[in-house]
């Protein structure tokens, strides 16, 4: 079995090199009254000769019966004591290879999930449309993290990449998306079937579903948009010009259908990169629509670039620097992106050190400057002839490693072997400096906090800000761009555009948006309190992350 290890993967359980999941078929009953999915996970395994057992990452699932496939006999199960940050391992004692060469076979794990999942939000109406609301977040904090273990048992590690199946029953009138083609409802008198295939191999966390009472509206045979009732106001215009753009040139190996879900306001801050579907937030639906082509591009280029060739946890540079590389790619027939790095004082380094820690992934790379991976494979990309040498590269890239988990030394060295008629170029490379420790901090010209506040003084005030509004933005405000200028006039205090603000935060209530509004509002003394009243009122609306992160606000 020639398969790449995860044993160094400090965040699973599971060895693939030993024993390893090549399909996962999910047979699940969705219960937004228990607020559980229920059923079971059929596993196709492959291993080696010598191999009787096989590890799965869990996290919190109700584990039942483990029988065989093949004859249904009971197999043993064992599950470890229980991390605290990762869960614990199912150890499965596996079927013995008798009179055959062929060491494959297949497990059915009956289980159930727990209403405190941390991957699935369970929405209440009051946090919807009206309607309950389901949505698996594997990632949860924004990357390549552990949470897939706690609704369906797996190997949860980046390196181990399956086909997957699911039948997923809930009543009428729900609709499910995954991440993955649908192959059709089947109608009953209660539950409707929703069946899916993903033919294409993909990690444990770009397994995705999403349950809700949702509409759609179909662009053309691969395009389609599905959203609640009362946020399915986009306009088709806006619609049909991204898809021209962005998606037609993103999609380079595209399925033979395209989902995009807008999210409840609740929780637009979700990202996930995954097949077939991607989810954007509603407040990118009215106004310019190139932010909606920046998020589509985002979600695309993740869902190729994370999916199609990962990159071991400690190579976060070419996770999301290629990521951030092959959207400018993706944009620039549509307008020039220009990018600096921010923050520059909490940038850490490309290589962050997993070896010897317990902390989950998002911690340690919180301040791993992917921006600085985006300018290194631009800076490759001038000194070896541009983009027309370049893309052919990665074209060729992708083809070699599809499907495969590589690291660092891997590209660096298919990287010399492609561009072997250039090797002195790349020799004057200063691989060091990119893949250092640290990187030195720019000096930054800057300008006096005096002289900085009063230029801010001359510009922001109350009549330009209406004026802003009235010349550039009266007919044609996109969300976000409702969001900073609503922030904006917090900051100078005007005072009638407070009940405003914090309508805003009650109609788009993520984090993103409700959290800095409240913020500073709570820094307003006179407003602060009125702060305060509305989060009471509202707070029922929102996730419980974005409670306490409000709470925590408040309490300042």
């Amino acid at each position: 079995m020639n398969v790449p290890s995860s044993a160094k993967d400090p965040h699973s359980f599971a060895l693939p090199e030993l024993a390893r999941v090549i399909h996962t078929d999910l047979e699940l009953i969705v219960d937004f009254d228990q607020r559980v999915l229920e059923g079971k996970a059929i596993l196709t395994i492959t291993r080696q000769p010598s191999i009787n057992q096989i590890i799965l990452d869990n996290l919190g699932l109700d584990i039942g019966r483990v029988t065989n496939v093949l004859d249904r006999t009971l197999l043993d199960r064992h599950i470890d004591e229980t991390n605290f940050a990762f869960g614990n391992a199912i150890r499965v004692d596996l079927p013995s290879i008798i009179g055959t060469d062929n060491p494959d076979c297949k497990i059915k794990i009956e289980y159930k999930t727990t209403p405190q999942s941390d991957a699935l939000y369970w929405l209440t109406p009051a946090q919807t449309g009206g309607h309950p609301f389901l949505l698996s977040n594997n990632k949860l904090l924004f990357f390549q993290l552990i949470y897939a273990r706690s609704w369906f048992p797996c190997q949860n590690t980046p390196s181990v990449k399956f086909t997957y199946s699911a039948t997923i029953r809930v009543r009428k009138p729900y609709t499910v998306l995954m991440s993955a083609l649908s192959q059709g409802i089947h109608e009953g008198p209660e539950l409707d079937v929703h069946v899916f295939r993903q033919e294409k191999k993909v990690p444990s966390y770009a397994v995705v579903i999403a349950v809700g009472s949702l509409r759609t509206k179909k662009f053309n045979k691969r395009i389609s948009i599905f959203a609640e009732e009362n946020t399915f106001q986009f306009q088709s215009t806006h619609v049909n010009r991204f898809r021209h753009t962005a998606i037609e040139e993103m999609l380079l190996h595209a399925q033979h259908k395209y989902v995009i879900c807008v999210l409840p306001p609740s929780i637009a801050h979700f990202e996930i990169e995954c097949l077939c579907v991607t989810f954007i937030s509603p407040t990118l639906l009215g106004g310019d629509c190139s932010y909606v082509i920046y998020s589509l591009a985002r979600n695309i280029s993740q869902s190729w670039a994370g999916n199609f060739v990962t990159k071991i946890r400690r190579n976060v540079l070419y996770h999301d620097g290629i990521n951030a590389f092959l959207q400018g790619e993706g944009l620039k027939n549509f307008y020039s992106l220009v990018r600096e790095p921010a923050n520059v004082a909490l940038l850490r380094c490309l290589l962050p050190n997993f070896q010897f820690t317990s902390e989950l992934p998002h911690v340690i790379t919180k301040y791993v400057p992917y921006e600085m991976g985006y300018f290194f494979l631009c800076h490759l990309e001038n000194i070896l002839g541009g983009p027309t040498v370049f893309e052919p590269f990665f074209i060729s890239y992708f083809r070699k490693f599809a499907y495969e988990s590589i690291n660092t030394k891997d590209w660096k060295d298919y990287l010399y072997k492609y561009f072997s008629n250039k090797k002195e170029k790349l020799d004057r490379v200063n691989w060091d400096f990119w893949f250092g420790d640290t990187f030195p901090h720019p000096n930054f010209l800057t300008t006096s906090p005096y002289l900085t506040d009063q230029m801010s003084s001359l510009f922001m005030t109350i009549e330009k800000l209406d004026c802003i509004y009235y010349q550039f933005f009266r007919f044609n405000m996109s969300g976000k761009m409702r969001f900073l200028w609503l922030l904006l006039c917090i900051k100078i205090r005007w005072a009638d555009k407070v009940a405003q603000a914090l309508n805003f935060a009650t109609e788009h209530c993520s984090p993103n948006y409700a959290c800095p509004i409240f913020q500073h509002l709570c820094e307003w003394e006179e407003m602060r309190i009125k702060a305060i009243e509305t989060y009471n009122r509202i707070k029922g609306k929102m996730l419980n992350e974005t409670r306490k992160k409000i709470k925590q606000i408040l309490q300042t």
